[in-house]
């Protein structure tokens, strides 16, 4: 696996004085030859960025590592990840999937409106933090970091408003037993409280209300605990609990590939679509990190998330 590629330098001249020497000397039409010379190759050098960016694009999709996947329902997980079927029971359930409302297309009905693309779509992951603290990636509520948003007269709602828009589902998951899939419970988003999107933290903490009986989602899923400092044993196992691709709850897990820079990376945890905010957990079963982002390759890269130490800068609740 090539994780630090290393590059030749060579001498080059300053281009600038380059060209001013090409062009000395020569007459009016070989001037103008070069010139047209110099644009082909521009224009030529430009297309071949574009296909490098569009092929970069897919790849950036591409989320499960060495071409397979190996996440497991969590019910039915036997171990083999490197985490055991008990550290997965206990931590699982304080995990939760982020929905958008399946009423979009009413309640943006006005003239100037637009229900948006998002109308009853899984979006996100994430994990309760104390009884009514959800921990997710601040990506899920950022109007233009992926599908359409709703919005009002012409402007996209902002990120605030697409929160209360939103629910989350507890316990949906595939049931150990029967093989069914469990429709969960589900807790509407109160509010954002807090969210960030920069390259370096990217996280969200809203606050959920209870449910139809009145409880808050921690006083029935229990929840998960904060690490206090970013995870640096090299190598340490990572679990990641997640939706990937909106499926009933699933276990990943494999080595922390780095952490460095607000940023902690896994080569070998598989993740997908939805999974954006799932905790990251140590093998102590704390939070170390937020998944965030997908990067492998089929035989390089990694997918990583915001550390947990560049997250506790930026919040002031953790």
């Amino acid at each position: 696996m090539i994780t630090n590629p290393k590059f030749f330098s060579l001498p080059r001249p300053d281009r600038a004085r380059a060209v001013a020497g090409l062009l000395s000397g020569q007459n009016g039409q070989d001037t103008d030859l070069a010139l047209r010379s110099m644009q082909t190759r521009r224009n030529a050098i430009s297309h071949e960025l574009n296909l490098i960016d569009a092929e970069m694009a897919e790849f950036a999709l591409r989320s499960v590592c060495l071409n397979r996947d190996d996440t497991q329902d969590v019910e039915t997980y036997d171990g083999s990840l490197g985490v055991t079927p008990a550290f997965v029971k206990s931590c699982e359930k304080p995990v939760g999937l982020l929905h958008w409302i399946a009423r979009l297309p009413q309640k943006f009905s006005a003239p100037g409106d637009l229900p948006g693309v998002v109308n009853d779509l899984p979006w996100g992951t994430g994990a309760l933090i104390s009884n009514d603290l959800f921990l997710t990636a601040g990506h899920c509520f950022d109007p233009f970091a992926g599908p359409q948003f709703p919005s009002h007269n012409g402007t996209f709602i902002n990120a605030f408003d697409a929160a209360k828009l939103m629910f989350v589902r507890f316990n949906f998951q595939v049931d150990g037993q029967s093989g069914a899939v469990r429709t969960g419970d589900m807790f509407p988003v109160a509010e954002l409280l807090e969210f960030g999107t920069s390259p370096r933290v990217d996280y969200a903490i809203v606050r959920l209300g209870a449910n139809a009986e009145g409880k808050l989602p921690g006083q029935v899923h229990g929840t998960l605990s904060v690490a206090a400092l970013d995870l640096t044993t090299p190598e340490a196992t990572l679990c990641i609990i997640q939706h990937s691709d909106g499926r009933p709850k699933r276990i990943g897990a494999g080595p922390m590939a780095d952490n460095r820079g607000g940023k902690i990376s896994y080569a070998t945890i598989d993740t997908g679509g939805v999974s954006s905010g799932a905790p990251i957990l140590s093998p102590a079963g704390k939070i170390v990190g937020v998944h965030t982002h997908s990067g492998c390759l089929p035989h390089s890269g990694a997918n990583f998330g915001s550390a947990i130490g560049a997250i506790r800068s930026a919040s002031k609740i953790l």
